[in-house]
């Protein structure tokens, strides 16, 4: 069973927007749900639902649907493929509930959302609840007890009652109780700082035996009063034997803007072409397996992708970080007046530096776009630069979900089955139409005359300048080589001279070139099947 990646919930969150909204950062779907209109200046009462490009993939293969549940609560379908080709869809829902001590009316009103949630969930699908529940549900004190077993804070409260019997009367379990752990509290109280365990995951008790873990995360904590709670679950109906994961690497091509980093990345490149041939057809092969070789030695990296401005000025901000988050590890732990004073001190030092960090580099960027030559450079120059900008301070984008026009009333389709059946129709008219047309067109055409200097070979001047005119930063082509690369070789004299043999040889050789013309007359088309759309 391939690994389904990470898929967070956000509840209670506050980041300033409000509204349902779905954006995009660095490929992580962001599906938001809240408040229209902000109650307070740091926004508050939202949930949220961030799925990796994996969990993307399988809330788009569920037909990319959201449901909201009053002001407080949503969920989302995700379906998952195992090794045999079996799905095995999931119910992921988010709530986020008023206070302890809010009125009964409230509280009844968020478990009827929670309720309609288990009730939409199908036969044999799996469903994943997450819930800041203000409720402590404290522990097992019955044998006949499913809900809970011994593990946890003892504390209950009348919403931890009535949220226990929510989940006994829907055959439903807090997952976080059957594991024992060292700490268990999510949230210290602001004033006692008392612990309390008030962050929930509920599942059907049947799908208990899926879950391989779950409590807190101190490591994973982010800015806020509330310890990140975790759940690791299988989805797959046949699971295969456990395979040791190779640490997920990634091919980092800023390194490239480095000097040092380039002249490693040439001299790798010079030992692994060292006695290759490369002239002929077959002398774009050394040349892949050497840059791919290249970028592995020396582009490796296991860190996640940041904004253009960390980047800069990473190893300043990655101690001062390292200092936070343990620091908010021990205030999670022991809680005592040191450890507090050490994270307001250990915040306040990175906060310090985030912000000339993200001024500098502003500035940085800004001094270039000005310093352009205006009577060299187009508009999109400019505006290229501009968006790099707005990229380094922050890759978040709106997500827009496809939602098609009927083109019958005019209305955008609701559903994805009304996007499917506009397809349908859209794929029938265009492939199940009939043309015309007239090969002896063909033979009218004027025809140029030859130009004989167009088969010359480039030379290094020529290579070089298109190689560095080719724009960084975007997908490779069907040779998997990014422009990175080869504008890495044209620096140094020896592998230019390289790179320019490789595509002389390529040029020569006429391996672009179709070997063969069949036919110039084809045989006559076959009347169109109804269904012939379909076969595309």
């Amino acid at each position: 069973m391939p690994s389904c990646g990470t898929i967070a919930t956000l509840l209670h969150a506050s980041w300033g927007r409000v509204g349902d909204e779905q954006t995009e950062l660095h490929g992580y779907a962001i599906l938001q749900h809240g408040l229209p209109t902000k109650t307070c200046n740091r926004g508050s009462q939202g949930v949220a639902i961030m799925l990796s490009p994996e969990g993307r993939k399988a809330w788009e293969a569920a037909g990319s649907e959201i449901k909201h549940y009053g002001t407080h609560a949503m969920a989302i379908r995700l379906k998952f493929m195992d090794d045999r080709g079996e799905s095995t869809q999931v119910v992921l829902g988010c709530g986020y509930a008023p206070v302890g001590a809010a009125p009964l009316e409230e509280r009844t009103e968020f478990l009827n959302s929670l309720s309609r949630i288990v009730s939409n969930v199908e036969n044999r699908e799996v469903l994943i609840i997450t819930v800041d529940a203000n409720a402590s549900l404290g522990t097992k004190t019955c044998t006949s007890d499913r809900v809970l077993e011994k593990w946890g804070l003892p504390h209950v409260n009348d919403a931890g009652r009535d949220t226990h019997d929510f989940l006994a009367t829907h055959g439903l379990c807090a997952p976080s109780r059957f594991f024992e752990k060292k700490h268990f509290h999510t949230w210290r109280h602001p004033r006692s700082k008392l612990p309390h365990q008030i962050d929930h995951f509920f599942t059907f008790q049947r799908d208990l035996k899926r879950v391989v873990d779950a409590g807190i995360s101190p490591m994973m904590a982010v800015e806020s009063d509330h310890t990140p709670i975790s759940l690791r679950i299988r989805v797959a109906r046949n699971l295969k034997k456990n395979i040791p994961k190779v640490p997920r690497t990634r091919i980092c091509r800023e390194r490239l803007n480095e000097d040092f980093t380039r002249r490693k990345f040439r001299d790798v490149v010079r030992r692994q072409l060292e006695g290759e041939q490369l002239e002929g057809k077959q002398s774009m092969e050394p040349l892949t397996r050497a840059l791919d070789t290249a970028a592995k030695e020396v582009l490796t990296s296991g860190e996640r992708s940041q904004p253009g401005w960390f980047q800069t000025y990473a190893d300043v901000l990655k101690p001062l970080i390292a200092r936070r988050n343990l620091c908010l590890t021990r205030v999670d732990t022991s809680n005592t007046v040191t450890d507090r004073e050490n994270l307001r001190q250990s915040r306040r030092k990175l906060g310090h530096e985030v912000r000339p960090a993200r001024q500098m580099w502003l500035d940085s960027r800004l001094t270039v776009l000005n310093d352009m030559d205006s009577s060299h450079k187009t508009p999109a120059v400019y505006w290229n630069e501009v968006k790099l900008i707005k990229r380094g301070m922050g890759d978040v984008t709106k997500m827009t979900v496809m939602s098609l026009k009927d083109p019958e009333t005019g209305k955008p389709c609701k559903s994805p089955e009304e996007n499917g059946e506009v397809l349908k129709k859209h794929f029938q008219k265009l492939y199940a139409k009939e043309s015309s047309f007239d090969f002896k067109v063909i033979d009218e055409m004027r025809q140029r005359e030859e130009r004989p200097a167009m088969d010359r070979v480039p030379t290094d001047e020529e290579v070089k300048r298109h190689c560095l005119r080719a724009k960084s930063g975007k997908a490779p082509g069907d040779n998997s080589i990014p422009a990175e690369f080869l504008q890495a070789l044209t620096e140094e004299a020896d592998t230019l001279e390289m790179l320019t043999q490789v595509i002389t040889g390529f040029w020569i050789s006429g391996d672009t070139m179709p070997t063969l013309i069949e036919d110039l007359n084809p045989k006559p088309r076959a009347p169109p099947e109804p269904h012939q759309g379909w076969k595309v």
